[in-house]
């Protein structure tokens, strides 16, 4: 259903190839920040995202399950415990970039406002990005907080109490024009 709306949201009516841009290998990775006694990590290398420069448009999809953990018991907890990725196996984000000049070529700092899906539920999002253009790749990079129990994730407690709060999320992304 993602994906549908993910290439209705950027069909190729009216577009040009060098206004739509497109990868499958985007970047993600989060952890947790916080003294724990066995770190929490994962990198996922697999995001799909595109953006239209038209409408200055963003929308990014993601397999839930392709996190790469250090850990196999630490994946399986996440997919099966956690994220009930047999259920919701997909988060998304669709919104718009505000502030890039798209005449500079020199590296900008942009903010990136939407809607954030995970476990089919939504929540507003936004957050600061780095945007550069080099040899016909666009690339746009980003650090941000999430808070779990916004999205109904139950996190491990130790006597009620969460041992987390808050994942820091990062990603990099290559984009480049989309080619029929």
């Amino acid at each position: 259903m993602r994906t549908i709306l993910l290439l209705a949201l950027f069909g190729l009516s009216g577009i040009t190839h060098a206004q739509k841009l497109y990868t499958s290998t985007g970047y993600t990775t989060f952890y947790v920040d916080e003294t724990l006694l066995v770190p929490i990590e994962a990198d996922n290398k697999t995001t799909t995202a595109v953006i239209d420069l038209d409408a200055m448009q963003v929308a990014a999809l993601m397999q839930i399950q392709d996190f790469d953990f250090p850990n196999d018991l630490m994946e399986e907890h996440f997919n099966e415990n956690y994220m009930l990725t047999h259920k919701y196996p997909k988060a998304f984000f669709e919104g718009t970039i505000h502030g890039l000049d798209q005449s500079s070529a020199k590296q900008q700092e942009v903010i990136i406002k939407g809607m954030m899906t995970i476990k089919d539920k939504s929540n507003p999002f936004e957050c600061q990005a780095i945007v550069k253009l080099r040899n016909h790749v666009f690339e746009i990079s980003g650090t941000f907080k999430l808070h779990p129990t916004d999205f109904d994730v139950d996190l491990p407690k130790i006597m009620f109490t969460p041992v987390f709060e808050t994942v820091i999320v990062k990603f990099e992304y290559d984009l480049e024009p989309q080619v029929k």
